[in-house]
């Protein structure tokens, strides 16, 4: 029989040693992306994504505004608005009911 650190082979897992090389590697993995996210310049790079993304959004909100104005339809802060002063004429009306009652 064979064995293996003084257990015998039948007892052995198999996956054992892939899973160590798994968590080792996940180790020095994360070690080195720690490493990379404390410098400056890793940074400056996270804001100047974050910036881009803000700028591409706003310019998506730009053109959907735009295009659903041409086909005359609704953007969602018409139908935020629209609800505000619904709620707003619905109060009136309830404030209507109690002094007429």
């Amino acid at each position: 029989m064979s064995e293996r650190k003084g257990k015998p082979a039948a007892d052995a897992d198999p996956f054992q040693v892939w899973r160590e090389w798994v968590d080792r590697a996940e180790r020095q993995l994360n070690a080195s992306l720690a490493e990379l996210m404390e410098t400056e310049r890793f940074g400056r790079s996270t804001s100047r994504v974050l910036e881009l993304m803000m700028e591409c959004q706003a310019a998506k909100g730009s053109a959907t505004q735009r295009y659903l104005s041409t086909l005359n339809l609704p953007t969602r802060a018409d139908v935020v608005e629209l609800g505000e002063r619904l709620s707003s004429i619905e109060e009136r009306l309830v404030l209507l009911e109690r002094a007429v009652s």
